[in-house]
């Protein structure tokens, strides 16, 4: 049913994001009782990024759009520290560390690469 959506599920960051926090959510499945802190981080800070890319791509204008995506960028950069945060006490590693980290860099760069773009595109000037 979800498949028929148009529009920001057919961009590529949205579609990493996606797969990054069902990666999450995997991942904190076998984390401790005592994590519940760091696992809703987690999981808040993924499900965020995908969102505001999807919110923006709805929002009525291009200045929204932009927004929404540099606080999706934010929400990454929340989002791996939390994974570095994981691997140094050992919650996320091997392979699914790997992949996590591969689709964390990847989904950066898009996300960045859009707004960035996007600024560039309206003349903005950002650091």
């Amino acid at each position: 049913m979800f498949a028929r959506l148009p529009g920001y599920k057919n961009l590529l960051a949205w579609q990493e994001g996606s797969d990054l926090s069902f990666l999450i959510s995997e991942a904190v499945k076998h984390f401790g009782s005592g994590y519940y802190r760091l696992i809703d981080q987690l999981r808040g800070a993924s499900i965020s990024a995908t969102a505001n890319i999807g919110e923006g791509y709805c929002s009525a204008s291009v200045g929204n759009y932009i927004r929404y995506c540099l606080t999706a960028r934010g929400s990454l950069g929340e989002l791996g520290s939390y994974i570095q945060d994981c691997e140094r006490i050992g919650l996320i590693k091997g392979e699914e560390l790997a992949k996590t980290v591969e689709l964390y860099a990847d989904d950066t760069f898009l996300i960045s690469l859009i707004s960035l773009n996007f600024l560039r595109l309206c003349n903005v000037k950002y650091p």
